[in-house]
């Protein structure tokens, strides 16, 4: 009689344990780090310009495969929490604030496989634009978000990320007409089997939130909830 393939598959979207599956020949570990929060806006008197903060940046991506032989049965599973984003501001004339870093993904009860969240959050908005969020270093390193508009004008876009997680769009601002602005559209991962980018912010309101197969984003500032993938074959 024909030996026939099996598979296990365990994914992980919070702290957990992975066990190690009977008969299993080979184990690929895939881990995506936190992705960092979007910086808030500034507030400022009528008439000034009032940028948005920058759009925080994508986590790290590794990838390893490891002889099912070598682990333990038991192997400790840490996922990376999103970067909270920049607090709003409630006094005027007063910048925005620099979103959190994301947190890192490990696998491995003795760390074998790390990805590292991402590195700063989305700078708060000024009277200039504010910088991105960088993204996180794995075996592929995150993308940076998005610059928000030197003039109060809509925030800035991300884009596609090919093999890594994306970063978030940044926050719109106030012109000095003055006049409020979207934010911009959040990026793309391509690799990750994203059906589509996060919706821009509506003024006055959140950015919009993405789902797709095995992940959450949301961008108001902007975070991302990460996970690991563990894939085992026995033959």
């Amino acid at each position: 009689m024909a030996l026939v393939p099996s598979s296990d598959v365990q994914i992980f979207t919070t702290n957990g344990t992975w066990i190690r599956p009977p008969y299993a020949s080979t184990t690929m570990v895939w881990a995506i780090g936190g992705g960092s929060g979007g910086g808030s806006g500034r507030r400022g008197a009528s008439g000034t310009v009032c940028t948005g903060g920058g759009g925080g940046g994508g986590g790290g991506l590794s990838f390893a495969v490891f002889r099912t032989q070598d682990l333990a049965a038991t192997e400790t599973v840490a996922v990376g929490a999103g970067g909270p984003g920049g607090s709003a501001q409630t006094v005027d004339s007063t910048n925005g604030v620099t979103g959190s870093v994301g947190g890192s993904s490990t696998f491995g009860t003795t760390v074998r496989l790390r990805a590292s969240g991402a590195s700063t959050g989305g700078a708060g908005g000024f009277t200039g634009s504010a910088s991105a969020g960088a993204g996180g270093v794995g075996t592929v390193a995150g993308v940076a978000g998005a610059v928000s508009s030197g003039t109060g004008a809509a925030g800035g876009s991300a884009g596609i990320a090919s093999a890594s997680a994306a970063g978030g769009g940044a926050g719109g601002g106030i012109t000095t007409a003055p006049a409020a602005s979207a934010g911009g559209v959040g990026g793309v991962s391509s690799q990750l089997n994203s059906v589509g980018s996060g919706a821009a912010g509506a003024i006055n309101g959140n950015g919009g939130d993405h789902w797709h197969s095995s992940q959450y984003r949301r961008r108001r500032t902007w975070w991302w909830r990460r996970w690991l993938f563990y894939y085992g074959c026995g033959w």
